[in-house]
C-alpha cells in the first residue's frame, strides 16, 4: 500500500504541525485517515517484461514519473529517462513529455515534448519500452493484493461455481487450472489488461490455452455481457476470410445476392479472438491494419467505412519475429496488435497442473458418461503422465486421459490404457524388469504383425506380457501373477499376440 501512494502530491491534503517533516506518504496516509481526502479512483499500471506496478494517483497536483529514484511513478528501466514526463492530475488528466530521450506516445500518437496532452481512462502510453494505463473505477472496498486466480470469473452476468476439484477459476463452466507461478503471473497480468481496450497478442504452442487467456481477459472486462467472437483464421481461405470478418454489400461479387453484415460488425462492443493470426495473408493484414488503427470496418463492395468498437485479442503459435524477418508478416500489422505480448509456457514447463488437469478431464469424462464414480488415477500412472514432455500441450492431455477412461471403465487407470500420441515414444513405467524398445504406434494381431486396428494400448500390453514371460523363464504361472491377471487371461492373450507358449520338454510332469 506504501509503495501504491508513494506518488501522490502532498500539497493536496490539509496538513498540521505535528507533520512537519514527515514523508509525504505518511502524509497522504494520514489525510485519508482523518477523512480529508477520499481515496482517488485513477490509478497508473507500469507494465513491461519485467515490470509490474500500480501507482494510485492523487485528485490534484503534477506527478513525475522517471526513472530518477525521487520520482513519484519510479520506472526502473533503461529506455526511460530519469525525468521522463509528468502527469497533471486535476478536474482534467494530462500528460507532459519533459524532453526525453525515446520520446512519449499515447495510443500509438507521439507527443510533442513540453505540450501537455489530455488524457483519458483506458488510453496507453507508451515510454520507450515501457506501457502505462491509466485506469478508472477502482473499487476501494477490494484490498489492492487481492489474488486474482482466486477470484470466480464472471460471464454473461452470472456467477459460474467451480467444480469439486477445488480449482480456481471458472469460464464458461469450465474449471481453469492456475497452479504454478508462471501461469499466476500471467492472470495477474491479465487481470489488469482488461480493464483497457489495449490489442494483446498471445503467444505460445499449439493446445498451450491461448484461447483460455482470450476468455479471461473478455470475462475481466466491461465488455463481459457482449459477445467474445472466436474465429480460426488458418480454417478459411483467403476470399472467405475477408468476405466473413468485413461482410459485403448486395451485388459485390457473383453470388452476393444481398447485403451481409461481416462478424466483426457483429462483434460490435465485445472482444473478438483472432486464432492463428501468423497463418493470415499478407493481404488480408493490410486490410485488418486499418481496422486496427481506426476502428472502422469497410465491406466489401461498398465506399463507406462502419465504426466499430471491439477488443482484439490475437494468438499464434508461431515466432512472429522470425516471420516479420522473412518477410511473411507484416511489421507494421505486428507492432499494432501486439499492444501487450503474453507468452503462454508449455505445458512440460508446468508439470505441477499435470495432476489436476487430469483429474477434472477424468471427471468431466466420467459425468458426461453418466457414471456413478469418476475412475481412480493411480500413483504408476500419474507418474507416467509427469514424466512425459507433452509436445501437444493440454490438448493432448485430455485426449490421452479421456482415452484412458475409457479403456478403464470403471475400474482404475492403469498404466496399460494410456495411449500417448505417435509425436514421441510413451515414458517408460518402472517394473524393475529390463526394457526393449518397440515402435511407438505399432499393435500386433494373432500372427505377430503389425496392424493400425489397437492403437499403442495393444502395443504397451503386448511388450509387458513379453518381458513378464521372459523374467520368468517362460513360467506361465508366475508370469500372470507378475502381471496381477488370471492365468486364464495370460493363455489367451499369448495366444492373441502371437507370443509362443515354452513347449512341454518329454518326461516333465504335468
Amino acid at each position: 500500500m506504501l509503495a501504491s501512494v508513494s506518488g501522490l502530491d502532498p500539497s493536496v491534503f490539509k496538513t498540521d504541525d505535528s507533520d512537519e517533516n514527515r514523508h509525504p506518504t505518511e502524509i497522504a496516509l494520514k489525510a485519508v485517515a482523518r477523512g480529508d481526502v477520499r481515496k482517488p479512483r485513477l490509478r497508473l499500471v507500469v507494465v513491461n517484461d519485467t515490470l509490474l506496478n500500480t501507482f494510485l494517483l492523487p485528485e490534484g497536483g503534477k506527478v513525475m514519473i522517471g526513472r530518477a529514484q525521487e520520482a513519484a511513478i519510479y520506472v526502473p528501466h533503461a529506455s526511460v529517462s530519469r525525468q521522463h514526463a509528468r502527469l497533471h492530475v486535476g478536474a482534467e488528466l494530462a500528460l507532459e513529455d519533459l524532453g526525453s530521450s525515446n520520446g512519449t506516445s499515447v495510443n500509438n500518437i507521439r507527443i510533442v515534448p513540453q505540450k501537455p496532452v489530455p488524457l483519458q481512462p483506458g488510453d496507453l502510453i507508451r515510454m520507450g519500452e515501457v506501457l502505462l494505463i491509466v485506469q478508472s473505477e477502482w473499487n476501494p472496498t477490494e484490498p489492492e493484493d487481492k489474488e486474482p486466480t482466486r477470484e470466480l470469473l464472471l460471464r454473461d452476468g452470472k456467477n459460474l461455481k467451480a467444480t469439486a476439484t477445488g480449482l480456481d477459476i471458472v469460464i464458461d463452466g469450465q474449471a481453469v487450472v492456475v497452479k504454478t507461478e508462471a501461469m499466476k503471473r500471467i492472470m495477474s497480468l491479465v487481470a489488469r489488461v482488461a480493464t483497457t481496450n489495449m490489442n494483446v497478442l498471445v503467444l505460445g504452442e499449439t493446445g498451450t490455452g491461448k484461447e483460455v487467456i482470450a476468455r479471461s481477459i473478455h470475462v475481466r472486462s466491461k465488455r463481459k455481457d457482449k459477445r467474445f467472437l472466436s474465429l480460426n483464421c488458418a480454417a478459411l481461405s483467403e476470399p472467405l476470410l475477408e468476405s466473413e470478418l468485413f461482410g459485403h454489400e448486395k451485388g459485390a461479387f457473383t453470388g452476393a445476392h444481398e447485403a451481409k453484415i461481416g462478424l466483426l460488425e457483429k462483434a460490435n462492443g465485445g472482444t473478438v479472438f483472432l486464432d492463428e493470426i501468423g497463418d493470415m495473408s499478407l493481404a488480408i493484414q493490410a486490410k485488418l491494419l486499418r481496422v486496427f488503427e481506426e476502428r472502422q470496418v469497410l465491406r466489401l463492395g461498398s465506399l463507406v467505412p462502419r465504426p466499430i468498437d471491439v477488443c482484439f485479442v490475437t494468438a499464434t503459435n508461431k515466432n512472429v519475429s522470425a516471420e516479420v524477418a522473412e518477410g511473411r508478416f507484416r511489421k507494421d500489422f505486428y507492432f499494432r496488435l501486439s499492444g501487450m505480448t503474453i507468452h503462454v509456457p508449455p505445458l512440460r514447463e508446468r508439470t505441477a497442473e499435470i495432476e489436476p488437469l487430469a483429474r477434472l478431464f477424468i471427471e468431466g469424462f466420467a459425468a458426461k458418461s453418466g457414471w456413478k464414480a469418476a475412475p481412480e488415477l493411480t500413483a504408476e500412472v500419474l507418474e507416467a503422465l509427469c514424466r512425459y514432455s507433452w509436445p501437444g500441450n493440454i490438448r493432448e492431455l485430455r485426449n490421452v486421459v479421456e482415452r484412458a477412461v475409457l479403456l478403464a471403465g470403471e475400474g482404475p487407470i492403469l498404466p496399460e490404457h494410456l495411449a500417448f500420441e505417435a509425436t514421441e515414444a510413451p515414458p517408460p513405467v518402472d517394473t524393475g524388469l529390463k526394457t526393449r524398445p518397440i515402435a511407438v504406434g505399432a499393435t500386433f494381431g494373432p500372427s505377430g504383425a503389425a496392424s493400425s486396428l489397437s492403437g499403442e494400448v495393444a502395443s504397451l500390453e503386448r511388450e509387458r506380457i513379453a518381458k513378464a514371460m521372459e523374467t520368468c523363464a517362460g513360467n506361465q504361472t508366475r508370469a500372470a501373477e507378475l502381471l496381477g491377471m488370471p492365468r486364464r487371461t495370460l493363455l489367451r492373450k499369448l495366444d492373441a499376440y502371437g507370443i509362443a507358449r515354452p513347449r512341454k520338454q518329454p518326461g516333465t510332469p504335468p
